[in-house]
């Protein structure tokens, strides 16, 4: 989803993170780095993330 920029009233930084409490204490260490390789892929499967 995009929004244009025109469309923001406002964005503020969260005091909050988004992910889940715990989260990485309930995953193994593949699903970890394939939650890594999503996120710094920007969720692209094509990208070099993927590729190993």
């Amino acid at each position: 989803m995009n929004v244009d920029r025109k469309e923001v009233k406002s964005i503020e930084l969260s005091k909050v993170s988004p992910m889940p409490p715990m989260l990485l204490a309930m995953l193994k260490k593949d699903e970890i780095l394939d939650l890594l390789a999503y996120v710094l892929s920007g969720g692209n499967k094509e990208h070099a993330m993927f590729a190993k």
